[in-house]
């Protein structure tokens, strides 16, 4: 979910993961991101898996300080473009093609589920708002918001 967050938020539509990944900004918001998604999943009483690896991480990203995850994220980023790993997230697709996204059942269920166990998610939260606020802009107007 960081993942499709970092890029169907605020970046240019032709970015993808690797490039935020490479910016201190974009490698701060996606830990951000994690660091939130990763405390509503524990409050559950899971434990943190890397599902996508090599390049989820999440694992390391719960046992270490902000700084020392930034710095991995971002080494993240330039080995999967010294790998030639590009691409984008179906939600960021859907956001470029005007429609709707998967956010209400993924961002928006662990926003929910962080505001019933009393978590601050609002990175998260801001996530969400802009992503539907994207698609409500799209709908009412019937332009092209996302370009």
């Amino acid at each position: 979910m960081a993942a499709f967050s970092i890029t169907a938020v605020g970046f240019l539509p032709d970015r993808t993961i690797t490039d935020a990944l490479q910016t201190r900004p974009g490698a701060e918001y996606y830990v951000q991101l994690a660091t939130e998604l990763l405390d509503v999943y524990r409050a559950l009483g899971f434990t943190p898996r890397d599902y996508f690896a090599p390049y989820a991480r999440f694992r390391e990203l719960a046992a270490e300080d902000f700084d020392t995850s930034v710095e991995q994220a971002m080494a993240l980023g330039r080995s999967m473009a010294d790998n030639g790993v590009r691409g984008r997230t179906s939600m960021h697709d859907d956001l470029l093609r005007r429609r709707p996204t998967e956010v209400d059942e993924s961002i928006g269920e662990f926003v929910r589920t962080a505001k019933r166990l009393g978590i601050a998610v609002p990175t998260l939260q801001a996530a969400y708002r802009i992503v539907t606020g994207y698609e409500a802009m799209a709908k009412e107007a019937d332009v092209d918001v996302y370009t």
